[in-house]
């Protein structure tokens, strides 16, 4: 709206300079530029009031039809509808075909079907082939019956023959043990017995050999050996030195006439000696 107003204001000025009958000193240009300039600076500074609001215009005419969008994506599934009400009843049918006949059954009594009585199918043996002839399958058992009353007490009846002898009976269980029996008399002396056959001749000239002390060490052997003539019956030992340390690994007959005891000692550097003693005897 500016822009308008000074172009109207330059443009009248053009037109009075080109009127006017003297022009004025200097550059026209600068002066008519120099005035416009002022008239701007003054137009600039007029506030300017709008005037009232028009009416509304006319609605526009129908827009173009868009193009078709794109088809949505599916729908969820709806919920179940709500069960509808119970039809009417149909109407009547009509009434159906009568069927054909059906063949014509068998006599309960024709049990091989011929339609003609044979003999083993007169079951009474009467001559007649009727429903007395017709015996149908085995029932099932019934149930048993009520126990029936009791019957009158008859009178006591004469006493019949003496029966045979029945056979023998089998042998009874063992009775229960009868309490003991008051002690007996002394019996008499008996007879002198025979003479016995002389028995094998028993150990005789026991001793106990003492042996010599094995050398000091940590794994000492001792043995004990019997004098000529006698063998070795048992034997024994004797450790000397801490006995917290003393282990006897072996102590046993090592022959007929020795008995050997071996040691181990149970402290490493720790030493003791072992003495060996032997029970011997002259056997037959």
């Amino acid at each position: 709206m500016k822009k308008v107003i000074i172009l109207s204001v330059v443009m009248l000025l053009v037109a009075s300079v080109a009127m006017a009958k003297e022009i004025p000193k200097g550059d026209p240009f600068q002066v008519l530029w120099d005035a416009i300039n002022n008239l701007e600076q003054k137009i600039t500074n007029i506030k300017l009031t709008p005037g009232p609001k028009g009416e509304k215009g006319d609605v526009g005419d129908q827009g173009i039809q868009g193009e078709k969008g794109n088809d949505g994506d599916q729908g969820h599934q709806g919920d179940q509808g709500i069960q509808g009400e119970q039809g009417f009843q149909g109407n009547q049918g009509e009434q159906g075909l009568v069927g054909a006949d059906g063949k014509s059954g068998l006599d309960c009594w024709d049990l091989n079907g011929s339609k003609t009585g044979d003999i083993e199918e007169d079951i009474n043996q009467d001559g007649n082939y009727d429903t007395l002839d017709c015996k149908g399958p085995q029932g099932e058992k019934g149930e048993q019956g009520l126990q029936g009353l009791a019957g009158l007490i008859g009178e006591t009846g004469s006493i019949g023959l003496q029966g045979a002898e029945g056979p023998k009976g089998n042998a009874g269980d063992q009775g229960i043990q009868g309490e003991k029996g008051d002690k007996g008399d002394i019996g008499p002396q008996g007879p002198i017995g025979l003479t016995g056959s002389t028995g094998v001749a028993g150990v005789i000239g026991w001793e106990k050999i003492t042996g010599a002390a094995s050398p000091t060490g940590s794994a000492p052997i001792a043995v004990a050996t019997c004098p000529l003539g006698k063998k070795v019956m048992g034997g024994g030992f004797k450790a000397s030195g801490n006995y917290g340390v003393v282990g006897i690994v072996e102590s046993y007959p090592s022959s007929d006439t020795e008995w050997t005891v071996a040691g181990v000692s149970h402290v490493i550097g720790v030493v003791y000696s072992l003495r060996a003693y032997a029970i011997c005897a002259t056997v037959n």
